[in-house]
């Protein structure tokens, strides 16, 4: 429990203190609590956190750090299923379909399969319809979700998928492969919805997980974006966000950007928010994209907190790499302006809900 962890790791806090990550924590407390972070110890941690409790269920609270302190106006989150609708009435929160890395779970529906109620690929099909029918009743703009280095984007034909489900499974339900055909085939179904609506798809890559159901790290595949490329042709109409997590992909990704009009560059993942990964990709996407190509900014983020800090890094290194050229000579100061403020509001705001 927080009374036996907090006292256990705050003595390592202090080697924290050149990291990006402890930049983050001494604004959230600094500027959201009021309380001096760089003086926190064993003997006034309790009230810190007493403090956060009381602001969990303050909506006033959450109201005041994402519209007045962060200037955020929207937040797109998975965390839709809002009791009050308190925060979809005041456009404060925007619904996304959002899913984990691409299994055969991806759709609840779906979950029949593993019951037997799923026998043939036409009730897969009107499962997945009707999931979708679903959330889209619900006012999702948006689908997001992390796609394995190791995917690979090809047709799934229906009496394939037919055959598989009508056929007698083991008790331990279908193996590897099948299961990628499965969420293959899904995927086509959601794709082609997604293209006739002009929907936009958020896609979180480049990670690995080098002990299965532990933490990630960034993880390359030379011919992932290769086979995405033919993902991106298929559906035109379908806008690619791409939120990269490996640095070793960052040329290809912008370099694509500029050859397929629906594809973005989205903000930057956990794996690249700090000082040297974020500036390096700030500055490649303004070389090589045209400044209404790029979001800006993609928290990531499980909480208001979080929000406000990824926000303040992002925009500290934004500015940065903007003032550098200014003084360089290659902007003036109303172009770098200008692309900040294309790249943190008018991009999403276009992207995501189609108006200037």
């Amino acid at each position: 429990n927080i009374e036996t962890l907090i006292p256990k790791y705050l003595p390592y806090f202090k080697n924290l203190r050149n990291t990006t990550t402890y930049y983050c924590l001494r604004l959230i407390f600094n500027d959201l609590y009021h309380f001096d972070f760089s003086r926190i110890n064993l003997n006034n941690w309790m009230g810190l956190f007493e403090k956060v409790l009381k602001t969990k269920e303050d909506d006033e609270w959450t109201k005041d750090v994402l519209l007045n302190k962060a200037k955020i106006n929207t937040t797109v989150t998975g965390n839709w299923q809002d009791p009050k609708g308190k925060w979809m009435k005041e456009n404060l929160l925007s619904p996304t379909l959002e899913r984990q890395f691409f299994s055969l779970d991806i759709f609840p529906d779906i979950e029949e399969i593993a019951k037997g109620e799923i026998t043939s690929a036409s009730t897969y099909d009107a499962s997945i319809d009707n999931f979708l029918k679903k959330c889209l009743l619900k006012g999702v703009p948006s689908f997001t979700c992390g796609i394995p280095v190791d995917f690979r984007f090809e047709d799934v034909k229906r009496d394939e998928i037919n055959i598989l489900l009508m056929k007698k499974r083991p008790k331990n339900g279908f193996g590897e492969d099948e299961k990628n055909r499965l969420m293959l085939y899904a995927l086509i179904r959601i794709m082609e919805v997604l293209n006739d609506k002009g929907f936009s798809w958020v896609i979180a890559t480049g990670t690995r997980h080098p002990v299965k159901n532990t933490y990630s790290i960034p993880g390359f595949n030379p011919m992932l974006f290769f086979n995405l490329c033919n993902m991106f042709h298929r559906y035109p109409k379908v806008k690619f966000f791409i939120m990269l997590a490996s640095q070793t992909l960052s040329q290809e990704l912008c370099i694509i950007s500029k050859e397929f009009p629906n594809v973005y560059p989205c903000g930057f993942w956990w794996h690249d928010k700090y000082w040297t990964y974020l500036e390096r990709m700030i500055a490649e996407r303004l070389d090589t994209l045209p400044m209404n190509r790029t979001i800006g900014f993609f928290s990531d983020a499980y909480t208001t907190e979080w929000s406000y800090g990824k926000l303040c890094m992002i925009k500290h290194a934004m500015s940065k790499v903007l003032v550098q050229r200014v003084e360089e000579g290659l902007y003036d100061e109303d172009l770098a302006i200008e692309i900040a403020r294309r790249w943190l509001y008018d991009n999403p705001k276009e992207a995501y809900f189609g108006s200037k």
